[in-house]
């Protein structure tokens, strides 16, 4: 069996990145993990739609940049950036505005500094899908659930 082939099995990975003295942040990880334990293949084989990834550092500069490409798959994608990124996209119309968005101030940030960033950000790299909302997240997990927009 190929390399390709048993990747395909696998499911995708969504990241948190998490503030836990957040009540939104712990909403969303309530969210994932209880749309992971209730999935069908996890009562099936053991094998998960998604994976969760929580973390409480920062995206780097790299990862925002593919941020930015996630804003032209949905519309939700655009208003989570803005809201995780109030001073790097203020002022900005971030579908023409997108090269100027300066994601090298994002390089050293170790911490969550409540300017920059502003978590929670849930991350869906598979489908290239932001969110920082329950109904966000709700429409990313539907990709998951096979629920067609």
């Amino acid at each position: 069996m190929s390399m390709f082939k048993s990747l395909q099995g696998m499911g995708g990975v969504i990241t948190l990145f998490h503030n836990p003295a957040s009540k939104a942040s712990e909403s969303l990880l309530k969210m994932l993990k209880d749309n992971v334990a209730k999935s069908p293949e996890s009562a099936n084989n053991g094998e998960f739609k998604y994976t969760i990834d929580p973390t409480t550092l920062p995206p780097t500069p790299e990862q925002f940049e593919f941020f930015k490409e996630a804003l032209h798959m949905h519309p939700f994608c655009k208003k989570a950036l803005k809201t995780a990124f109030p001073e790097l996209t203020k002022g900005k119309d971030l579908l023409k505005d997108l090269q100027s968005i300066d994601s090298e101030k994002l390089r050293g940030l170790k911490e969550v500094d409540g300017k920059l960033f502003v978590p929670p950000l849930v991350v869906d790299w598979d489908n290239k899908l932001l969110a920082v909302t329950d109904k966000g997240l709700a429409k990313i997990l539907d990709q998951y659930n096979g629920v067609k927009d």
